[in-house]
């Protein structure tokens, strides 16, 4: 395991060396490789991926946000520590199956404000990782957020330009509506400004009340420069307990259809032009 250390602007040039070094995949390998990225953006944050490598060379990558904070924990051995429940977290080697780079996204120490997510310092930080992705690995890169991850997608696929732009972005659960809590959600930013290709899956029983199915239909219909969208409803799998409806161990966080669900999501990405 190799963990790599590089800052956004005194250490770029180290960042390019770190990735070519230790980045810069085996594809003849027959297992895949893991490495954790971090990297120093402002005076005490930093931001952190763990890239998963598959077996053969990979076309397009995907950079997985996880919902709540966001915060997800690495151990050095690739392991999860925190939020490792996460729908996209768990489900993080059915999308190397599947064939893609995988990368899971941490976010910043700076951003247990709730608005972080829908602010344009967000979109840079994530833009420089897509940028390096890109490069490196010449792939396409699609972010997918789940739950309020699903912000963090939205503000970068409709902030960055040029090589910072994602591909195309994929919508799990996403946050439509906060009732009186005043907390952000996908639709305070201008979703139907975004021009890049959209899939928005959805589990038709979700009972989290910030992202019943009703809205995300809603927040579909708000992507009219999406030059190619779908909606996708899941259905089946488990609910959890009632009181977790909001978690990721019940119909929001798609339980006991993992597999059906990076299936739905993978062959999309694999069709979308």
């Amino acid at each position: 395991m190799i963990r790599g250390f590089f800052a956004a602007q005194k250490l770029r040039s180290s960042f390019l060396v770190v990735l070519v070094i230790f980045l810069f995949p085996l594809w003849s390998s027959k297992l895949s490789a893991q490495t954790i990225i971090q990297q120093e953006l402002r005076p005490g944050s930093s931001h952190s991926l763990l890239l998963l490598q598959p077996t053969a060379k990979p076309k397009q990558a995907v950079i997985l946000f996880a919902g709540g904070h966001g915060m997800v924990g690495f151990e050095k051995d690739g392991s999860i520590s925190r939020m490792s429940g996460n729908f996209l977290v768990r489900s993080r080697k059915l999308f190397v199956n599947s064939g893609f780079l995988v990368g899971i996204y941490s976010m910043p120490e700076d951003a247990d404000d709730w608005d972080f997510r829908l602010s344009n310092t967000h979109a840079e930080d994530v833009g420089k990782l897509v940028r390096e992705i890109k490069l490196r690995y010449q792939v396409d890169v699609w972010l997918i957020g789940h739950s309020r991850g699903s912000i963090s997608i939205a503000n970068a696929g409709l902030k960055l330009e040029g090589t910072q732009k994602p591909t195309g972005l994929v919508f799990a659960a996403s946050v439509v509506d906060t009732g009186n809590r005043g907390q952000p959600k996908v639709t305070d930013l201008e979703v139907g400004e975004i021009n890049i290709p959209s899939l928005v899956i959805h589990h038709r029983d979700d009972n989290c009340y910030v992202t019943l199915y009703d809205d995300a239909q809603y927040f579909f219909n708000k992507l009219k420069n999406s030059p190619q969208k779908k909606f996708a409803t899941m259905e089946g799998g488990e609910a959890g307990w009632e009181e977790h409806a909001c978690k990721s161990k019940s119909h929001h966080g798609f339980l006991g259809i993992e597999k059906e669900t990076v299936n739905r999501i993978s062959d999309w990405i694999r069709s979308a032009r």
